[in-house]
């Protein structure tokens, strides 16, 4: 699932923010794909890519404040404040 909501992020939600549409379409259109990033964050992490999801966490957050989706943005940091804890609490081999 991880690979397929990635690929559709720069493949398909990308060219879409960069259209012609009224300011409530767009804020729809880039909440919508912060919650794409953030579903694909969530992904990548189940996957263990900590690094990967980040990126996807730090995406999902500048288009939640682009469309001034306050409530998508709580959720995302939410959603993230979720996993770095469970990340920092994980075992991790010694090096």
């Amino acid at each position: 699932m991880a690979s397929s909501v990635s690929d559709v992020l720069p493949n398909r939600a990308a060219p879409l923010l960069c259209g012609t549409y009224t300011a409530k379409t767009g804020s729809d259109l880039f909440s919508a794909t912060a919650g794409l990033a953030r579903v694909a964050a969530r992904a990548t992490v189940d996957m263990g890519h900590h690094n990967t999801a980040q990126q996807h966490f730090i995406q999902a957050l500048r288009l939640a404040r682009s469309a001034d989706a306050v409530q998508t943005g709580a959720y995302v940091l939410a959603t993230l404040s979720l996993h770095a804890t469970s990340w920092a609490a994980s075992p991790r081999p010694s090096t």
